[in-house]
């Protein structure tokens, strides 16, 4: 930062606080992708453990809701526009049916 150069001064200042809030926003579409994940997962695997499924089928299960989750949340997102998702077909599928409810806080 220079002393004689205020608007450069001030540009530093603008560039800093544009970057931060994009990082504030990978935070926390990253949070929310695994939070979410989580909430998934334990909710997939769990209910197939309870219906008496084998522990490599609820796992498969829950591991098949986390990579839906994190599609929704990348096709979603404005931080991930114009990037290339390469994806299974199924998954994708899943993703347009809306097996999935979304909550807004």
């Amino acid at each position: 930062m220079n002393i004689a150069d205020p608007f450069g001064a001030i540009a530093d200042i603008i560039v800093g606080v544009y970057q931060t809030k994009k990082i504030q926003g990978w935070v926390s579409l990253l949070f929310q992708t695994f939070y979410s994940s989580v909430v998934v997962f334990c909710s997939a695997c769990g209910g197939s453990l309870v219906a008496s499924k084998s522990w490599p089928v609820s796992v498969g299960l829950g591991l098949i809701g986390i990579a839906t989750t994190m599609v929704i949340f990348f096709v979603k997102s404005k931080l991930t526009k114009g990037m290339l998702l390469v994806a299974p077909t199924d998954i994708v599928n899943a993703e347009q049916a809306s097996h999935m409810t979304e909550i807004q806080k």
